[in-house]
């Protein structure tokens, strides 16, 4: 039986392989699994993201955490910022 746990600890071992395209599937995946991600998933997605130099997924992932009920904490803002300065976003 897959968890909310099982879910978060593969997504940030796929994050760590730089996997991020199946971190999202997985991540997107969840709903229909019924399970709803918490903070520590959002955070491991984000940060599957940031380490796969996919800013923009991230940025949303990021701002749409409130339409699942969940609030950005300071790792979710330091992952966050890490992405955009991975991606020169500051630049553009």
């Amino acid at each position: 039986m897959i968890d909310m746990v099982t879910c978060g600890t593969v997504i940030h071992a796929l994050g760590l392989g730089g996997l991020t395209l199946p971190a999202l599937n997985l991540y997107a995946s969840m709903s229909s699994r019924r399970l709803e991600p918490c903070i520590t998933t959002l955070n491991e997605i984000v940060t599957a993201c940031e380490r796969g130099s996919r800013w923009r997924q991230a940025l949303h992932l990021g701002t749409s955490a409130s339409t699942r009920g969940l609030q950005a904490d300071v790792v979710t803002r330091g992952s966050l910022a890490c992405s955009y300065e991975r991606g020169s976003f500051w630049l553009h």
